[in-house]
């Protein structure tokens, strides 16, 4: 479930369009998954239940095995760790931290 933090919604993880789009509506369990991609079941299961990020080894991965391209599958992953940056206030927090090197060095 979505949670609002401030007026961001949170990103949706990787492993639920993984398990969602994928694993659900193709009938596909993560054990055949992994099976077929040949990776260990907790590799596919952490990111399943969106404890572990797609890494590139992943990516390749799935972006074979469903024949999706790989910047498919790393747009989600990149989209996502931005947006969680943003919903937990990273950004706005770095932005109140560090000045601006034009500010910082008036003369440029």
């Amino acid at each position: 479930m979505k949670k609002n933090q401030g007026q961001f919604i949170k990103p949706i993880h990787p492993g639920e369009i993984l398990r969602e789009e994928f694993l659900i509506s193709l009938k596909l369990s993560p054990e055949k998954l992994a099976q077929d991609i040949k990776l260990p079941l907790d590799k596919v299961q952490a990111v399943v239940q969106e404890k572990a990020s797609l890494d590139m080894d992943l990516i390749c991965r799935l972006a074979a095995y469903f024949d999706i391209s790989v910047e498919f599958w790393w747009n989600l992953q990149k989209r996502y760790e931005l947006g969680l940056s943003i919903w937990q206030g990273e950004l706005t927090k770095r932005k109140q931290e560090i000045k601006p090197y034009k500010e910082i060095h008036s003369s440029f």
